[in-house]
């Protein structure tokens, strides 16, 4: 074999190494960026494209006015809120790791953002201090017990809509916050039982103004 033959085999061996080389490194890099266990998956692929349209309107309707158009917490109300609007696209999440909003279940983010009671502010500075009090005192059952209590999302800003909206518009809600951050959470049900009538109150009586009488 002439020294031409060799220098051109070593050229087709080395083309052949770089193309494995560089196709393992895809693959790699492929599982790492793909979802799987270490990344949540494709916003909202689990959620109900008509849920999702009716969570969106009630979304524009109510919540960008403080969480902007997109989630992410610059809405022309946003600089008037303290503490400020919550970012609800997890962008700041770092690679490989799970978002805050993905890490929340359908169940939490409907009891704690859209279906709450009312929370005064006396009330949440207090479960604020109980449970700074605990993690400072490193008694970590006592700063579990206060967290739980804590709400996570809601600042005493934000208005509920237990008192708003239906409880299936509620749920329209969640499916539409799961397409605005990376997540694998289940689709959001909404059965034909449940409530589509939104809350009623009786209507308040007019004030006489009759000075004379």
């Amino acid at each position: 074999m002439n020294t031409r033959h060799v220098i051109v085999q070593g050229c087709a061996l080395l083309v052949i190494a770089l193309f494995l080389f560089n196709s393992g490194c895809t693959k790699k890099d492929d599982v790492a960026t793909s979802g799987g266990s270490v990344k949540a998956g494709a916003p909202g692929a689990n959620q109900s494209p008509q849920l999702v349209a009716q969570g969106k309107e009630l979304f524009t309707n109510y919540c960008i006015h403080c969480h902007g158009p997109s989630g992410v917490g610059d809405g022309f109300n946003a600089r008037n809120v303290d503490p400020a609007p919550r970012d609800l696209t997890d962008r700041d999440t770092e690679e490989g790791e799970i978002g805050f909003m993905a890490a929340l279940t359908n169940e939490k983010i409907y009891n704690e953002v859209i279906g709450r009671e009312f929370l005064n502010l006396e009330d949440f500075e207090a479960l604020q201090e109980a449970y700074f009090d605990a993690m400072m005192m490193d008694d970590e059952a006592e700063a579990a017990a206060a967290e739980a209590k804590l709400p996570l999302l809601v600042p005493p800003a934000m208005p509920t809509f237990r008192y708003t909206l239906s409880d299936a518009e509620r749920w329209a809600l969640v499916a539409y916050l799961r397409t605005l951050h990376k997540n694998d959470a289940p689709p959001v049900e909404v059965s034909a039982a449940i409530d589509t009538s939104r809350p009623a109150f009786p209507a308040r009586e007019a004030p006489d103004l009759n000075v004379n009488g």
